[in-house]
């Protein structure tokens, strides 16, 4: 998934996820369409908004066909091939992003929600980015107690 330009063109989220999915089914991905369908409405459930349903659904209808695997086959080690592939050139915070969704996707897959563990193919995924590869700001960039007095006098 590189760059994807996300047009409304008029069409409400629920409208472009449908399209997605029915296309997603036509190209002969049958049960993942069901499986990503059932999520969808898992996401809906869960007041997630349309436009991260909509980026989340757009970003599994490409890993699953970029995986090439039937989902219950996928290893740990073809998604670190995914997104060596797909992200290894992108920033450490696009690259744990993805790798998040996964873990959310495949937690919600194997019914492990309500248990502190992630399933074999993605548990040793980290998410989290470095200290020293997040933007923080510098305590020199950061207003020094006399000027935020200033800006209350």
């Amino acid at each position: 998934m590189k760059n994807i330009v996300i047009p409304s063109n008029g069409i409400n989220h629920e409208q472009r996820i449908k399209k997605i999915l029915d296309n997603f089914k036509e190209e002969g991905y049958k049960e993942e369409h069901d499986i990503l369908n059932n999520y969808n409405n898992e996401l809906r459930t869960n007041n997630r908004s349309g436009n991260n349903r909509y980026c989340m659904i757009v970003f599994l209808t490409n890993y699953i066909k970029k995986v090439k695997k039937s989902l219950n086959k996928v290893t740990y080690q073809d998604n670190v091939n995914f997104i060596i592939k797909e992200y290894g050139d992108k920033q450490p915070k696009t690259q744990s992003l993805a790798k998040g969704i996964l873990k959310i996707f495949y937690r919600w897959l194997y019914n492990m929600e309500d248990t502190n563990e992630y399933h074999e193919c993605v548990k040793k995924f980290k998410t989290t980015i470095p200290r020293n590869l997040r933007n923080f700001k510098k305590p020199e960039d950061l207003p020094t107690p006399e000027e935020i007095k200033k800006l209350f006098n």
